[in-house]
């Protein structure tokens, strides 16, 4: 997430929207993104609808896979 942070202008400047999702709650993700001093959103999929169609929730853990998509 910091490579994201650090390069945000350039994104920007580039026309493209950065941001973050996460299968952690609301709360969490408010907290991770002022930790990390995040210029972008992050948005929680806390019933893991989004990261089970994309095909990067790991049934097992229930967690996501940290990837990468640049629309």
């Amino acid at each position: 997430m910091s490579r994201y942070r650090d390069n945000y202008a350039q994104f920007n400047a580039n026309n493209a929207a950065v941001f973050g999702v996460s299968v952690d709650s609301t709360w969490a993700n408010l907290a991770f993104r002022q930790q990390m001093k995040l210029d972008f959103p992050l948005l929680s999929d806390s019933k893991k609808d989004y990261t089970r169609a994309l095909g990067i929730l790991d049934e097992n853990s229930g967690m996501a896979r940290p990837v990468t998509f640049l629309i």
